[in-house]
């Protein structure tokens, strides 16, 4: 059961594209929340690696990926202005979350393509959870 859940999570097809695109924005949004509750000494900026990670994988348009690249930078961006640092740390934390972002996304893309390249012609990720939960 865990094996099968796991393995719908990493496999592009396999979950609903507008699913997974929703539940990570939903997902931001409650970073967000959570970042805009807490002392400014607890940083949650990486966690938004996770839902954008999971959109780049699963979703197919490139849009979509963008999208959430940038709504997660002005995610951080407003956080980050709301706390009051200073314009040189704030160019600095763009910088890192964009770069860290742009690796994440480039690395989710190249395993998504990766792994519907190695799959059989015509077969869906739903397919594979199938022969998966067979095994």
């Amino acid at each position: 059961m865990l094996r099968t859940q796991l393995y719908r999570i990493v496999t592009p097809g396999a979950l609903s594209q507008r699913l997974v695109f929703a539940a990570a924005i939903l997902l931001m949004a409650v970073i967000l929340a959570f970042d805009l509750s807490t002392d400014s000494s607890i940083r949650l900026h990486l966690l938004y690696i996770f839902p954008l990670a999971a959109i780049a994988l699963h979703c197919e348009e490139g849009l979509d990926v963008l999208a959430s690249f940038f709504l997660a930078l002005i995610c951080q961006l407003f956080t980050a202005l709301l706390e009051g640092i200073s314009i040189a740390a704030l160019a600095t934390d763009a910088l890192v979350f964009s770069a860290s972002s742009l690796l994440v996304v480039v690395l989710a893309r190249a395993v998504r393509e990766s792994l519907l390249r190695a799959a059989p012609k015509g077969d869906t990720g739903a397919r594979r959870v199938e022969l998966s939960r067979e095994a």
